[in-house]
């Protein structure tokens, strides 16, 4: 998820060997890269100015050696926030239970539209999605102490394009104590083609305090990351690997080159 207006880096990763590497969005060509000198650079940078509707949607990268080209990552969906409206969040019975108890999550938005996405805070939570009622209800329980934490939620208007963050809602469960369980995390092999997307700051000096602000609620809403096998088109390079997709908060690196 990257924030409307804010510039954003996808980072494509393939072999040391690689003589170009290509990035499609929405299944047209939008960049292309060789890295110098030929060979020896085993990821390369695609950089996007401003985050917008226009550059909302999905990415897929590739990389060519010698003559054989790769087979393209899994798609890189970006999602663009901060569109329209903001929605309400609250809680049903109240932001206090205690373990056992069911809890409503309650999302709405004056802005026409029934989709809803409730996010918790962490990185290994994934969305869950709502659609055809107004607000969205999203049930929980019985509630342990896994679910406690801090919750936000957005409405979407496509698939890539959302409204901006409700204020965010605390769920506190307490009295009896219980065992929380962490969410599984899925652990990749060894890479092959990999895609990420990372926002660029640009007033990392001269705005220190917004900076600031913005990586930390970034670094609570990061996606989750996404593993399937990928190898080649060819029989002659018969490399399986895994292309991995993830979204990670950038630490002020400039980019070197804009986007064609």
């Amino acid at each position: 998820m990257i924030p409307n207006g804010m510039p954003v880096m996808i980072w494509c990763q393939g072999t040391g060997t690689a003589v170009e590497y290509q990035l499609y969005f929405e299944k047209q060509l939008s960049d292309w890269k060789k890295p110098d000198p030929p060979g020896q650079m085993s990821k390369v940078n695609f950089f996007i100015q401003t985050m917008s509707l226009q550059t909302a949607g999905q990415y897929r990268c590739l990389y060519r050696i010698g003559e054989h080209w790769s087979e393209p990552s899994d798609p890189l969906e970006l999602v663009v926030t901060g569109m329209y409206d903001t929605p309400t969040l609250r809680i049903h019975p109240g932001p206090e239970v205690i373990p056992g108890e069911n809890v409503t999550f309650y999302c709405d938005l004056e802005t026409a539209t029934k989709t809803f996405f409730l996010l918790k805070e962490g990185p290994s939570n994934h969305p869950q999605h709502r659609s055809g009622k107004t607000p969205a209800e999203f049930l929980m329980g019985p509630v342990t102490t896994a679910h406690r934490g801090t919750y936000i939620c957005f409405g979407s208007y496509s698939n890539c394009v959302w409204s901006f963050p409700s204020e965010p809602v605390t769920l506190l469960v307490t009295g009896a104590a219980g065992v929380a369980n962490p969410a599984p995390t899925e652990q990749p092999s060894s890479s092959d083609t990999l895609a990420l997307a990372t926002p660029v700051f640009w007033q990392e000096k001269t705005d220190h305090e917004s900076r600031s602000r913005y990586i930390d609620q970034l670094d609570s809403w990061k996606p989750h990351m996404l593993t399937t096998k990928r190898g080649f088109h060819k029989g002659k390079q018969d490399a399986e690997g895994v292309s991995t997709l993830k979204n990670e908060v950038g630490k002020g690196v400039r980019p070197g080159r804009e986007r064609a």
